[in-house]
């Protein structure tokens, strides 16, 4: 999994484009907000709070990701560690590539999946 300082340093610089070209735009986005000038102060309010929101979003996801890449790699210490509240559910799962032995049970939990289903197992 890829980490999240690329998407981070994307969505940066996409901000820093936005914020030149208001600059650029500013006489005109000026004349257009005070028309009126607390509704547009609160729609532009809400939108700083949802980028501030989604950038602690990714920031967030950096642990989890790096947990993700420890656990791919079969570390040993990933079962130890606990894993980011992200993947608490998914930390549960059993490891795929380990089998349990079957003791008995149903014929439909020992028999091979058809052959139809192979690819995507």
């Amino acid at each position: 999994m890829s980490q999240p300082n690329t998407y981070l340093l994307r969505m940066g610089l996409f901000v820093f484009a936005v914020a030149i070209t208001l600059g650029v735009l500013y006489v005109a986005l000026k004349s257009a907000f005070m028309a009126n000038p607390v509704l547009n102060g609160v729609i532009v309010g809400i939108l700083l709070i949802g980028i501030l929101y989604n950038f602690r979003q990714v920031i967030t996801l950096g642990p989890a990701a790096r947990w993700i890449d420890s656990f791919q790699r079969n570390q040993a210490a990933t079962a130890a560690e606990d894993p980011p509240r992200v993947l608490a559910s998914m930390a549960t799962l059993p490891d795929p590539r380990v089998r349990a032995p079957t003791t008995g049970g149903s014929p439909a939990t020992r028999m091979p999946p058809p052959e139809r289903f192979r690819p995507w197992l």
